[in-house]
């Protein structure tokens, strides 16, 4: 067992899935940060060798410093302002979030959405630690929200914004720490139909603007029509407020439509360029997307194409690639250059681009264990 493992008490699961407030498991108050000297971790979903559901913290060098499991498999982890808080959603369409303290000990709350609502798998705190926002699935009205819950009520259920599309996925908040951008994928789904896109030849993805403190659309920002089933997914905002996109295309595999944009407000959006052969490889696939804000560089990743391609913000250029086995999770260093990377064969990468070149470094290698789509630092 992990050091530090926290096990989830016994809950009867038909509650569970049907409740809409947070359950708390623990009691003990959460850690704030209070730290003089910034500690760098990473967060991400797991599954281990005994097909095991958990989240795992780790340090820069792979080094495992506290798991929590999970009722099912994961997908995103959000780290709330100003302390060691996480949450951690589950993968669309699952009902559940965990809220923990990375470092171990403290509260822990297991969140489930009402009955007629599932996660998208994404969610975001606002600026001030206050409010936790997600994206789900309003399925029976074919409508996307973000709900929105009170940190201090024990995350209890206070509201939703409706996000101006369908499929919302992740959503982040502008460097105003007021403005939410959603990536709506366009994609209507249903959980009777597991896995299986319903209107494919009507999706009408869009990158929606919202104000966290009224839920009022500033925004919605959809693509040429010829990019209509170019599904927008994943998303990070750079310090000057724009927001790099990645998506997944849903139409004929024979295409290959560029799969890196750009958007500022009050602005059209445009296309990362790249040589001809990179968005083919990626296999219309991007599963992540992540800045390093001290680069200026953004990464993309494609577990399909087993390729990380990273992207210069300022001159939306295409800067180079490495080949990693079904790589998934990216997330940029917050105290150094280059960028962490997790896989689905068990491993992690350290990124660096050296002499203009990028280089891989393997720093944890696990065949038993498979590690989700997302890695999330943590920095306190």
């Amino acid at each position: 067992m992990l050091r530090g493992s926290t096990i989830l008490m016994e809950i009867d699961r038909r509650e569970f899935l049907t409740g809409s407030c947070a359950t708390m498991l623990t009691s003990v108050p959460f850690i704030s940060t209070g730290q003089t000297e910034e500690i760098a971790w990473y967060a991400s979903g797991r599954r281990d060798a005994r097909n095991r559901h958990q989240v795992v913290i780790f340090g820069a060098l792979g080094n495992e410093i506290h798991s929590v499991q999970l009722p099912g498999r994961g997908h995103a982890t959000a780290v709330r302002p100003g302390t060691t808080q996480c949450i951690t959603f589950a993968r669309r369409p699952g009902n559940f979030a965990i809220a923990f303290d990375a470092r171990g000990g403290g509260q822990t709350f297991l969140l489930s959405t009402p009955p007629n609502r599932h996660f998208f798998g994404h969610g975001i705190y606002s600026r001030d630690g206050r409010l936790l926002f997600s994206t789900e699935n309003d399925f029976e009205n074919v409508r996307g929200i973000l709900s929105v819950r009170d940190v201090s009520q024990n995350y209890r259920r206070i509201g939703e914004f409706d996000t101006g599309g369908i499929g919302p996925h992740e959503v982040a908040v502008l460097p105003d720490k007021r403005t939410l951008v959603v990536a709506n994928g366009g994609i209507e789904t249903h959980p009777d139909f597991p896995g299986q896109p319903l209107n494919i030849a009507a999706m009408s993805p869009s990158l929606t603007y919202l104000d966290s403190e009224n839920g009022d659309i500033l925004e919605t920002v959809k693509l040429e029509n010829r990019y209509h089933q170019l599904s927008i997914r994943h998303l990070d905002v750079a310090g000057d407020g724009a927001v790099i996109f990645g998506c997944q295309h849903m139409g004929p595999k024979s295409e290959h439509p560029p799969l890196i944009g750009f958007h500022k407000r009050g602005r059209s959006p445009e296309f990362a360029e790249a040589p001809e052969i990179i968005f083919p490889a990626m296999r219309n696939y991007v599963g992540s997307v992540a800045i390093n804000q001290r680069d200026q560089v953004v990464a993309a990743t494609s577990s399909p194409g087993n390729l990380a391609a990273f992207f210069d913000i300022q001159k939306r250029k295409f800067i180079g690639s490495c080949f990693l086995e079904d790589v998934g999770g990216i997330a940029g260093h917050r105290n150094k250059s280059g960028f962490i990377a997790t896989t689905g064969s068990g491993q992690v990468h350290d990124v660096q681009r050296i002499m203009g070149s990028l280089n891989s470094q393997l720093i944890v290698d696990q065949s038993s264990a498979n590690w989700d789509n997302h890695v999330t630092a943590i920095s306190f």
